[in-house]
């Protein structure tokens, strides 16, 4: 497996990676950043999405992770499930998250795209909010 480096500005983190098999996978995860502002503690905030565009040559299995207040709702692709799902070759994936601070702080995590569910990460989202 070769994995290029990612690249990314303040729109959109772009990774690919050549598989043994000689099948390459490429991700587009837009927006880079979700920023949720200010949210009063023990409320929850409105939703906000971000997308996974599958631009390689076969379908990949989605796990979105992170926390820190951070919840995914729901995805385009497979209505019904949060961190799990199928993204086939050429379609694009809207995932909303939602944001409920537990405590007065600042919080960013980054959400983490795994491809087939491993551990090698071909795409972040970073999301961020402050609790007050």
């Amino acid at each position: 497996m070769l994995q290029e480096p990612c690249t990314s500005n303040s729109e959109i983190v772009r990774c690919q990676t050549t598989f043994e098999n000689s099948a390459l996978v490429t991700l587009i995860v837009a927006p880079a950043l979700l920023d949720f502002g200010t949210v009063a503690v023990g409320t929850t905030s409105a939703p906000q999405s971000f997308s996974i565009t599958n631009l390689g040559r076969l379908p990949l299995r989605v796990l979105l992770s992170g926390n820190l207040g951070f919840s995914i709702l729901d995805n385009s692709c497979v209505p019904g499930t949060t961190t799990v799902f199928h993204a086939p070759e050429g379609t694009t994936c809207d995932v909303r998250v939602q944001f409920t601070p537990l405590q007065p702080s600042l919080f960013e995590v980054r959400m983490l795209v795994s491809a087939d569910g491993g551990p090698l990460i071909i795409g972040t989202v970073t999301v961020r909010g402050q609790g007050n």
